[in-house]
């Protein structure tokens, strides 16, 4: 690892590896010897720390060009800052113990966003109108503290290999819009651990994924993951949605109808019956 020296003769990490560290490029190894620097270092802890304090008030975007900080270091983008100070927060006792609290942290976080993260359902997260659509694509910008929440989801389980620890990475990288890496990382929970739970939000992101990239083949991917999860439990009200959505976007008509009135008869929400409704009035001859 490459390190520069301090005024004080204390030993740094350099521009570069603080730079690869928190965009995410450092191999698990590297990341490590990284990360048990930053535990015991200060010096380098404050400057991660003043960054972030500088973007929260300028509300850079994450494609904003790098900022110039203390000793003269390059810092880097919103998201990887976000994600470096999440560290720094669970080295200095704070952060979740398992899956199930990084999801909850996440799941608080979106839910103070105005649209929810999918256009279909994430598992636990509350009602939220449907992110806009434009040229087909869904568009919203995830808020700092939801990048945050995601980036330290990844930070502390990124390495588990349990099938809730990678369930909860993959809703991490669906929530910031990294597709590709959520459909692997559900696909591995899924596949370890074949519950209705992860197929029904691996069925979300295929369908979020397809709307992207205008592929048919994710949004057959997102109906035959929806069935597995509805195969589990036939009531699975997320599932049913994705399912439906799924559907629709294949243009089956007959049956994306028959698949959205069965989710009114799931679904307890009226906030989400609600929706259900306008989906099928936009189907109807």
């Amino acid at each position: 690892m490459t390190q520069t020296r301090a005024p004080n003769d204390a030993v740094h990490l350099d521009d570069e590896r603080m730079a690869e560290f928190v965009e995410g490029t450092l191999t698990p190894g590297e990341r490590l010897v990284v990360e048990r620097h930053l535990s015991v270092c200060a010096e380098c802890r404050e400057i991660v720390a003043n960054t972030t304090e500088v973007l929260a008030a300028t509300e850079k975007p994450a494609a904003a060009a790098p900022l110039r900080f203390p000793r003269g270091r390059w810092v880097m983008t919103f998201a990887g800052v976000a994600a470096a100070t999440i560290v720094l927060a669970v080295w200095l006792g704070g952060g979740f113990s398992g899956p199930r609290e990084a999801i909850d942290a996440l799941v608080t976080a979106q839910a103070g966003e105005p649209v929810r993260a999918l256009e279909g359902r994430l598992a636990g997260f509350p009602y939220a109108p449907a992110p806009g659509i434009n040229r087909g694509v869904a568009t919203r910008t995830p808020s700092s503290e939801v990048v945050a929440e995601a980036a330290a989801v990844e930070t502390r389980l990124g390495r588990e290999t349990r099938p809730a620890s990678q369930a909860a990475v993959g809703v991490a990288y669906a929530v910031v819009g990294s597709f590709d890496a959520a459909i692997e990382a559900l696909e591995r929970a899924a596949r370890a651990e074949p519950t209705a739970r992860y197929n029904s939000d691996l069925a979300a992101v295929y369908v979020a994924r397809g709307r992207s990239t205008d592929q048919r083949s994710d949004y057959e991917k997102a109906v035959a993951a929806a069935d597995r999860a509805l195969a589990l439990d036939a009531r699975n009200a997320e599932a049913c949605f994705n399912r439906a959505l799924g559907l629709e976007m294949l243009g089956t008509t007959v049956e994306v109808i028959a698949s959205w009135r069965r989710c009114l008869e799931v679904e307890p929400d009226e906030r989400w019956r609600s929706e259900v409704r306008q989906h099928l009035a936009s189907l109807s001859p």
